[in-house]
């Protein structure tokens, strides 16, 4: 149950919550899982859950004990996933965890916010710094968003 992969250190729910198995989070968890555990680099299932963009295993990992502040090595908390580029509270985030037209809308005035405050960069065609995103998802409806955003200034 909560035996560590020897390599990295990886729990069962670290592999479950990165994979986005909420059914075999919640039978882990209901079984005894460590909810923060931490693998070899610091990392909590949360951690995971967030950086894989499993919303619905992150939400559970917290109702049921997990420690969105708690940090892994390189000092990131658990909230905001494995880099720390999954602020709850980011536009971008906001945006991709958007569940209706008025979070879609809430989140692009965040975002129009912090581009036209200098603080989110957006790419123009053949800029290969992504500026808005860490690690860019291809196909995100982020991009198309932010290209609707900046086609309307």
């Amino acid at each position: 149950m909560n035996s560590p992969d020897l390599k990295n250190g990886n729990l069962p729910l670290h592999i479950a919550s990165q994979n986005g198995h909420l059914p075999i989070v919640t039978w882990l968890l209901s079984a005894g899982a460590l909810v923060n555990g931490q693998n070899n680099t610091g990392q909590t299932a949360l951690h995971m859950a967030r950086a894989y963009d499993y919303e619905d295993v992150a939400l559970y990992l917290l109702a049921h004990g997990a420690d969105g502040e708690r940090e892994n090595w390189e000092g990131n908390p658990a909230k905001w996933g494995i880099d720390g580029d999954r602020d709850p509270e980011d536009g971008v985030v906001m945006l991709e965890n958007a569940k209706s037209a008025r979070g879609v809308l809430e989140a692009l005035e965040v975002v129009r916010g912090d581009v036209e405050g200098g603080r989110r960069k957006v790419s123009k065609k053949g800029d290969n710094n992504r500026g808005w995103r860490k690690r860019p998802r291809e196909g995100s409806r982020v991009r198309v968003s932010l290209l609707l955003l900046c086609a309307t200034n």
